[in-house]
Parts: structure tokens; sequence; C-alpha cells
């Protein structure tokens, strides 16, 4: 079994293995404890960002991150944003590897003749001008947005997961807000209103 590390590369968990079966009860106990606090969270980020085939990939490299590293999980409520912080560089792994794939597909089409292979979606169905308006955005952005819709993460937390500081979360999520109302056409906030720090409600997207 492997592993991703802070790169994104993939690295043997077998030492860490070797320590759980030794016993270390107390750390045994307090990932099984985030396990069943936090699996239905990263299995739900996962399906919003990778091919459903992929999901079940995606969450196990989570975990095994985590049990190789529990004794580094900060404490609740912090550990489910530093588990969201492994689960975007798995994805970010995942995305590379899905590109290379990609890449070797299109190449083997265009000398082979061959047809468009179809593929699966990678995110929920949304309204076709949400998603486009998303795709203006950068992918560090985009994920800022993901977060704190989807996730409903505060501004603390996903400071957490990108590993940013809490007023570069506070600025980056202003300005893409301004982004998105400019791309769908909204009516920007009157001069001295401020925008809320939480997201607004969602219709039609599926927590």
């Amino acid at each position: 079994m492997s592993d991703v590390d802070d790169e994104g590369t993939e690295t043997e968990i077998a030492p860490s293995v070797s320590r759980g079966a030794a016993g270390d009860q107390e750390l045994r106990t307090r990932f099984e404890q985030l396990y069943r606090d936090h699996f239905t969270s990263i299995h739900r980020y996962a399906v919003r960002r990778v091919r459903l085939s992929d999901v079940t990939d995606v969450v196990s490299n989570v975990f095994v991150t985590a049990w190789r590293r529990v004794a580094d999980i900060p404490e609740p409520p912090d550990d489910l944003p530093w588990l969201y912080g492994v689960a975007r560089r798995v994805v970010a792994h995942q995305e590379r590897t899905e590109s290379r794939r990609h890449r070797l597909i299109s190449k083997l089409q265009r000398h082979a003749g061959l047809a468009d292979v179809p593929t699966d979606a990678s995110e929920p169905p949304m309204p076709d001008e949400v998603s486009r308006a998303l795709q203006v955005l950068r992918p560090d952005t985009r994920e800022l947005v993901r977060l704190i819709v989807w996730e409903q993460l505060g501004h603390a937390e996903v400071a957490v997961v990108l590993g940013c500081s809490v007023n570069a979360v506070a600025i980056r999520w202003h300005r893409a807000l301004k982004r998105l109302r400019r791309e769908l056409g909204v009516a920007p906030r009157p001069e001295g209103t401020t925008a809320r720090c939480g997201p607004p409600p969602m219709t039609g997207v599926n927590r």
C-alpha cells in the first residue's frame, strides 16, 4: 500500500503498519475515532472532485496518511481541516496522474484514428452557467470557493487547508465573489455593505 506525501509523491507505508502491529493502543484509538468522525466528510470531498471510480482510492490514501501521521494530527476541531489539506494534495496527485493518462489516450487516438472515449464527470451536476463561472477562477481560488460553499468551512479552517493566512482567505473569497457575480451577471452589492463570511444557501447542489 502507498501514501501520498506533501509533494504528491507515492511512498510506501510498511513501517507505519508495523508500528500499528506493535500496538500503540492510544494512537490506534485516536485514529479509529478520527475515521468514524470524518469518513463521510472526506468521502463527500472526494466525490465532488474526482471520478466516481477514483473516490475509494482518494479516501483510502487520505486515511492511510492520517494513520502514518496520527501523532501529528491536531485536536478537534482542527483535525478535519488537516484531513482536507491531505485530501487536497491527494486529489492534486490524482489529477496529475489523470492528466498524463488523458494525454496518452489522446495521442493513441490521434495515431489510431479512434473516436473520443467518454470519461466520468469529476464534479456533481450543477447549472452550466455556474460551472462556467467557476472555471474562470484560478484553481486555488476555485478550491477556496468549494471549501466554503460545499464543505461549509469557515475562513480559519480554509486557511489551514490551503496553508495561508485567514486574511488571505478573506481577500480571495471577496475577490472570487466579485468575479463570480460579474460572470453570472449578478448586480454588485451596494457600497457600504459587506459580504457574509459564510456561504449563501445553495439549491440543487447535494452536500
